[in-house]
C-alpha cells in the first residue's frame, strides 16, 4: 500500500522537482489529511486499527447530558488525531529505513538522485485525479513479450524512483516537525481550558437546581394571585367602558345638533366602534353595537343634508367641517357623486321654483284653479306671459349662476387644499398613506372638473328649455335685445365655467332671433316706407351730432371703454370687452348676492351718464346768418361729431342701425344676415331720396349721375324695390328692367309727401327740402362709415370683402346724388333760355370796337344776384340758420357758373356773322361776367372759363390749326362746333365744307 501511495505521489509533478513542490505544497497546505488518510488504511492492515477503533469507541461512549461531556469528547478527539499524527511519522521513518537497508541504491548521492527525478516521465503528472493513472501508465509501457529480464530492470528502476521520491517526502515532512509541535503543544492547553470549563458548568447547574426546588411553589402562587387581580381590573374597567358607550348616543347629538361638528362627532363614533370591537365578547355589546351603527347612519344624512345646502350657499368653514367628516369616514369620493347629484337636483328645483312663480303669479284669474305644480317644466315655459318672460329670464339666469359659482367655489376649495399650507387636517386613528391621499385629492380635483360640463348642460338645458317654449315674436325690439343679452352673458358664462360655447343654446336662440328677425326688419322696412311718406324734408334740432347720443349705441360705451366721452372714432378697432365672471370681484364671500346680471344691465343709465356728459362739452348753438358773400361751411371735427343735417327719418335708420348691430354683437351667428339688412335700410334710403329728388335732372342729362350711382341704383332697383306700374316707362331709366315679377322680400318704393313744395321759384324749387334729404344721406353714409370697423369685427373673416366691397361701391358715393338733386335747382333758377334768345339777337358784325357791354350781360347777372339772395333766404328762413355747408355751396354755385358759362358758349355759337369787332365785344361781355360773378361767390377759379375763353379765341386760328383744336376740344357739342365753323368761313363755303368734313360733321 505504502509503494503505490508513494508511487501516485510520484506521479503528481511533470519533472521531480516539480513533484516535491507539489509534495512541499501539500504539507504547506493542510492537505497532509489525503496521506494520512491512506497510511490510516495500511496502519489497518499492520494492527494498527484497533487502537484508532478503540480510541474512536472511547470518544463516541455516551457521557451525561450536560455540556461538560460534549467538551470531554472534543479533547478525545483532539488527542486520537494527535497520536495518528505521530503514528504517522514513526511509520515513514521505519519505513525509508527498510527500504534503505533492503535497497542499497537508495543510499546515492545528490546528483544520482536528481538524475533519477529528471528520468522520470511526465506523463505520471498530467492526470492526477484518478488514482489508477500511474498504475495504467506503467502497463500501457509494457511491451507485447515480456521476458523476465525486462521485468526485473523495470522492477529495479522503479524501486530507484520510489526510493528517492519517499526520501524526498520524508525530507519534507521532518522539515515541517517543528511547527507541528508547536500546534501539538496549543491544542494540549486548549484541552485543559476545556476541562476546567466543563467544571464551572457542572457546578453552576447544580446550584440552579437547587434553587428551582426551593422557589418553584412560592413563585406560582404569587404569579396566580396576581392575575386574578389584574383580570378584576380589566372586568371594571370593561363595566366603566360600556357605561360610557351607553352614554355616547346622546354626545353624539349634541355635537351633530348644536355645534355641528361633524368631525368630531365622526371621530367619536369611531373611537367608540373601535372599543365596541373589542368587548364583542359581552352579550350587551350587540344591542349597544346596533344603536351606535344607526347614529352613524343619520350622522351621515344630516352631513348629506349640510352638503346639499352648499349648492345654493357656499359656506368654507362648514364645507371644510364636511369635507373633514367624510375623509374620516372614508367617504371623500362617495361624496363628490353625491354633490354632483345635489347640485342637478338643485338645478331642477330651483328652475322649476322660478317659472312655477312666474307662472302663478301672472295667471289670469279664471286659471288659477288649474294646478301647475303638477304640470312639466316645458309645459311651465309655455304659460309664461310676455310681460313675465324677461323677469323670469334673468331672475333664473341669477338663480343658476349662484349654484354654478357655488361650484366653482367648490372647486376652488380643492384646488388650493392640494398646497401644503391649505391641506385638509385628516385626524384618524390609523396612520395615512401620503399616496393615498394625494391620490384622492387629485381624484376629487378630476371629478369636479368633469363635473362642471355636467353642471352646464344641466343649465343650458334650463334655458334651452325655457326659450324654446316661448314665442319671442310677441315682445318688442328693446324687451327682445334684452333677452339677447342675458342668454349672451350666460352663454358667455358657460364657455369661462368649463370652455363650452353652449352650441345648443345658441342654436335655440339663432331660431328664435332669425324668426324674430326676420318679422322685425319687415315691419321695419314697412315702418320706414311710411316715414318717408310723412316725411316733410325739414330740418331736425340736432346739435353737434353723435351716435353715443342715441340710447341704442349705449352698447358700444360698454364695448369701448376708451371711447367713453360720447365720441366714436372711425378709425377705432372696437372689440368686446372680456369680463371674468368667476374672479374674485364676483366670488367675494361677504358679497355674494352680486352676480353678472346685475351690472350694465340697464341700458337707460349709460345713456344718462353718456347725454349729461356730451352735454357738458357742448356749448349752445347759435344763429348765424350767411354773408352776402356766400362764405360758409360747418364744422366738422375728426371724432364724427359735427352740426349734421339730420332728419327725423335718418335718427330712425340710425336707431335701428344701433338695434341691428346689439343683435349682432350678441348673437354672432346672425351677424351677416343682419349686416346684410343694415345694407337694405340704407339702399332704400338712398333709393327714396333719388326717386323724390333726382330722378327729374336724369331726364334732361343722363350725365348729370355717375356710372357707379346708375349701376347702384339698378342693383336696388332689381333686388329691393317691388316692380310697380310707370307710365312713362322712360323716367324710370329702366331702373326696373328685369326685375323679377316676384315680390318676395322686396317692399314698394315710397311716395313724396303732398306737403313738399318743389315748384316754387321762391324757394328755389324746393332747395332747403333738397339740402336736407341730400345732407341726411350723406351724413348717414359718414356715420355708417365710422361704424364700419366695428361690424367689420362682428362678421365672419370671409364674409369682410362683402362688407368692403358695398361700402367701396354704394356708402362711398352716396355723395354723387348731390350733383342731380342740386342741378335740377340751378337749371331752374336762372332763365338761360331767355339769355341765350337776347344773344342770338345780338349783332356780332359790327366794324367798330364797342366800349359798353351787351344788355344781357346785366340780365344773367341781375338773375344770379337774385339766386344768391335767395339761397341765403333759404338758409335763414327754411333751414334755421344753420351755415350753408361747404359742400352744398361748392356744388350749387360751380352748376351755376357751369351753366352761365355754357349759356355764353351757346349764344355765341348762334351769331351766323361775326367780325374781329364782333369778338371783341364777346370778350367785353364775358369779362364783364366775371368782374361781377366773383363779387357773388367765393368759388375760384370759375368752372369752365377757360372753355369760353377758348371759343372766343377760335375765331383767330387758321385753317389748320382750327382743326385740331376742334379736335381737341370734346367738351363742345356738334351742334356748338358747327356754328363756330359758320361763324369763321361765312364767305367760304367751299372751306367750310371741308373743315366740316375733316370733323366729322355734315354742312
Amino acid at each position: 500500500m505504502v509503494n503505490y501511495i508513494i508511487g501516485r505521489v510520484v506521479c503528481l509533478g511533470s519533472d521531480p522537482h516539480s513533484c516535491c513542490r507539489r509534495v512541499h505544497h501539500i504539507m504547506d497546505g493542510k492537505k497532509k489529511f489525503s496521506l494520512k488518510s491512506i497510511i490510516h488504511k495500511s496502519s489497518s492492515a499492520h494492527g494498527l486499527s484497533g487502537q484508532t477503533a478503540g480510541g474512536d469507541q472511547r470518544s463516541s461512549q455516551p457521557n451525561a447530558t450536560t455540556d461538560g461531556r460534549s467538551g470531554r469528547r472534543d479533547s478525545d478527539s483532539a488527542l486520537n488525531e494527535l497520536k495518528k499524527d505521530q503514528f504517522v511519522d514513526t511509520y515513514v521513518k521505519e519505513k525509508l529505513k527498510r527500504e534503505s537497508i533492503a535497497d542499497p541504491l537508495n543510499i546515492m548521492n545528490p546528483d544520482v538522485e536528481s538524475d533519477i527525478l529528471q528520468s522520470i516521465d511526465t506523463k505520471y503528472f498530467e492526470n492526477v485525479t484518478d488514482p489508477l493513472t500511474a498504475e495504467q501508465f506503467v502497463f500501457d509501457d509494457l511491451p507485447q513479450e515480456l521476458s523476465l529480464t525486462y521485468l526485473s530492470d523495470q522492477t529495479v528502476c522503479l524501486k530507484r524512483q520510489l526510493s528517492v521520491v519517499s526520501k524526498k517526502v520524508s525530507d519534507l515532512i521532518l522539515k515541517n516537525e517543528c511547527k507541528y509541535r508547536t500546534e501539538l503543544e496549543r491544542v494540549t492547553r486548549l484541552q485543559t481550558g476545556l476541562s476546567d470549563a466543563i467544571k464551572v458548568c457542572t457546578s453552576g447547574r447544580q446550584h440552579l437546581d437547587c434553587s428551582k426546588r426551593n422557589f418553584t411553589c412560592v413563585s406560582l402562587g404569587i404569579v396566580a394571585s396576581y392575575r386574578r387581580r389584574e383580570v378584576l381590573k380589566s372586568l371594571l374597567k370593561s363595566l366603566q367602558t360600556i357605561k360610557t358607550l351607553q352614554e355616547t348616543d346622546i354626545r353624539l347629538r349634541e355635537l351633530l345638533e348644536d355645534d355641528e361638528d361633524y368631525t368630531g362627532a365622526i371621530q367619536l363614533y369611531l373611537e367608540c366602534h373601535k372599543v365596541v370591537s373589542s368587548l364583542k365578547h359581552y352579550r350587551c355589546i350587540s344591542e349597544l353595537n346596533t344603536k351606535l351603527q344607526d347614529t352613524l347612519e343619520m350622522t351621515e344624512e344630516q352631513i348629506d343634508v349640510a352638503l346639499s345646502k352648499m349648492c345654493l350657499t357656499f359656506n368654507r368653514q362648514l364645507y371644510h367641517k364636511l369635507m373633514s367628516a367624510y375623509n374620516l369616514l372614508g367617504k371623500t369620493q362617495t361624496a363628490m357623486d353625491q354633490l354632483l347629484m345635489h347640485f342637478a337636483s338643485a338645478i331642477h328645483n330651483k328652475a322649476f321654483a322660478i317659472v312655477l312663480g312666474y307662472v302663478e303669479l301672472f295667471a289670469d284669474t279664471s286659471a288659477s284653479a288649474q294646478n301647475y305644480h303638477k304640470r312639466q317644466y316645458s309645459e311651465l315655459c309655455r304659460c309664461l306671459t310676455a310681460d313675465s318672460f324677461l323677469a323670469c329670464l334673468t331672475d333664473l339666469c341669477k338663480a343658476l349662476w349662484d349654484m354654478m359659482s357655488n361650484y366653482y367655489r367648490i372647486l376652488s376649495f380643492h384646488r388650493e387644499s392640494v398646497q401644503p399650507s391649505d391641506e385638509l387636517v385628516v385626524q384618524q386613528t390609523g396612520a395615512t398613506d401620503d399616496e393615498d391621499s394625494a391620490f384622492n385629492q387629485q381624484f376629487v380635483i378630476q371629478k369636479l372638473e368633469h363635473g362642471l360640463g355636467r353642471i352646464w348642460q344641466d343649465v343650458q338645458q334650463k334655458l334651452r328649455t325655457l326659450i324654446q317654449n316661448h314665442n319671442l315674436s310677441d315682445h318688442n325690439i328693446d324687451e327682445f335685445i334684452k333677452i339677447l343679452a342675458v342668454a349672451e352673458r350666460m352663454v358667455d358664462i358657460g364657455e369661462e365655467f368649463c370652455g363650452n360655447r353652449s352650441e345648443e343654446l345658441q342654436h335655440s336662440i339663432k331660431l328664435q332671433t332669425i324668426n324674430y328677425f326676420q318679422n322685425y326688419h319687415k315691419s321695419c322696412m314697412s315702418e320706414l316706407k311710411e316715414f318717408l311718406e310723412s316725411e316733410c324734408w325739414t330740418l331736425c334740432p340736432v346739435q353737434r351730432f353723435s351716435l353715443i347720443h342715441l340710447q341704442e349705441f349705449q352698447f358700444l360705451r360698454t364695448s369701448l371703454p376708451s371711447q367713453r366721452m360720447g365720441t366714436l372714432s372711425p378709425n377705432s378697432s372696437p372689440t368686446k370687452r372680456h369680463r371674468y365672471y368667476f374672479s374674485a370681484h364676483f366670488l367675494r364671500p361677504n358679497e355674494s348676492t352680486i352676480t353678472p346680471f346685475d351690472e350694465d344691465m340697464d341700458i337707460e343709465n349709460d345713456t344718462k351718464e353718456s347725454k349729461e356728459t356730451a352735454d357738458t362739452n357742448e356749448s349752445q348753438v347759435k344763429s348765424r346768418r350767411i354773408s352776402m358773400n356766400g362764405e360758409c361751411g360747418a364744422d366738422t371735427d375728426e371724432s364724427g361729431n359735427s352740426e349734421s343735417i339730420m332728419t327725423n327719418t335718418t335718427l330712425n335708420i340710425l336707431r335701428l342701425f344701433g338695434k341691428y348691430m346689439q343683435m349682432m354683437s350678441i348673437l354672432r351667428p346672425i351677424a351677416f344676415d343682419a349686416m346684410l339688412c343694415l345694407f337694405q335700410l340704407f339702399d332704400y334710403y338712398l333709393y327714396a331720396v333719388y326717386k323724390f329728388f333726382g330722378r327729374d335732372m336724369l331726364i334732361l342729362s343722363e350725365s348729370s349721375l355717375s356710372n357707379e350711382m346708375k349701376v347702384t341704383l339698378k342693383r336696388i332697383a332689381d333686388n329691393l324695390i317691388a316692380a310697380e306700374k310707370s307710365s312713362d316707362p322712360s323716367i324710370e331709366l329702366n331702373l326696373n328692367n328685369g326685375a323679377n315679377n316676384s315680390n318676395t322680400n322686396k317692399y314698394y318704393s315710397p311716395i313724396l309727401s303732398t306737403v313738399v313744395d318743389m315748384s316754387s321759384a321762391q324757394t328755389l324749387y324746393g332747395l332747403a327740402e333738397r339740402v336736407v334729404a341730400i345732407e341726411s344721406l350723406v351724413a348717414l353714409s359718414n356715420q355708417f362709415h365710422y361704424l364700419r370697423s366695428y361690424i367689420e369685427e362682428l362678421i365672419p373673416q370671409e364674409k369682410k370683402h362683402i362688407l368692403q366691397q358695398y361700402f367701396n361701391q354704394v356708402v362711398s358715393i352716396a355723395n354723387d346724388l348731390r350733383k342731380p338733386v342740386y342741378m335740377w335747382v340751378t337749371v331752374r333758377c336762372v332763365q338761360y333760355e331767355n339769355i341765350v334768345s337776347m344773344m342770338a339777337t345780338t349783332q356780332w358784325n359790327i366794324r367798330e370796337i364797342l366800349s359798353m357791354h351787351n344788355s344781357y350781360v346785366d340780365l344773367l347777372l341781375r338773375e344770379l344776384q337774385i339766386f344768391s339772395m335767395r339761397l341765403n333766404e333759404v338758409f335763414v328762413k327754411q333751414l334755421m340758420g344753420i351755415e350753408i355747408p361747404k359742400e352744398v355751396y361748392q356744388c350749387l354755385w360751380e352748376h351755376v357758373l357751369r351753366l352761365s358759362n355754357r349759356t355764353f358758349i351757346e349764344g355765341f355759337s348762334l351769331s351766323k356773322k361775326c367780325t374781329n369787332e364782333g369778338r371783341a365785344l364777346m370778350q367785353l361781355d364775358f369779362q364783364q361776367f366775371l368782374t361781377k360773378v366773383e363779387s357773388l361767390t367765393t368759388i375760384r377759379p370759375i368752372p369752365e372759363r377757360e372753355l369760353v375763353e377758348e371759343y372766343i379765341k377760335a375765331y383767330y386760328l387758321t385753317e389748320p390749326a382750327l382743326v385740331e383744336w376742334i379736335k381737341l376740344r370734346k367738351e363742345y357739342n356738334p351742334k356748338q362746333i358747327q356754328g363756330l365753323v359758320t361763324c369763321i368761313t361765312n364767305d367760304n363755303k367751299k372751306v367750310r365744307t371741308r373743315i366740316l368734313a375733316e370733323i366729322g360733321l355734315n354742312p
